[in-house]
């Protein structure tokens, strides 16, 4: 009788879940670039798209290694700064308030995306 290799089973279900989380960031990220942002017509849609885009690249960026982690950690980067434009070019920080996620989590975030890219 064999030896069953169990230490395959984890890496393999590892491998099995950030696929399927790649695919599903992936449609989100495709309807928000093709769809939702392009027809945003409201200050407030804006930053609020565009924050879910860099909520969506951060997600990508937790099990992302090498270049594709600085890549995808760039783009995040690149979504909560659009945000953040928008939502100052409104004077819509003020009113967003606690509920804005690059408001309270992205300074803590900030480094460790800075440390990924180093």
């Amino acid at each position: 009788m064999e030896p069953i290799v169990l230490q395959s089973v984890p890496h393999d279900h590892c491998n099995k879940v950030e696929t399927e989380l790649k695919l599903i960031c992936g449609d989100v990220l495709d309807a928000l670039d093709k769809h939702l942002i392009p027809a945003a017509t409201t200050g407030k849609s804006k930053v609020f798209y565009y924050e879910m885009k860099g909520v969506y690249h951060r997600y990508l960026a937790e099990f992302a290694t090498g270049n594709d982690r600085k890549e995808v950690a760039e783009n995040s980067l690149v979504a909560y700064k659009a945000a953040s434009d928008i939502a100052t070019g409104f004077s819509m920080l003020a009113r967003l308030g606690s509920n804005s996620w690059f408001q309270v989590n992205l300074p803590t975030w900030l480094p460790k995306v800075l440390r990924l890219q180093a």
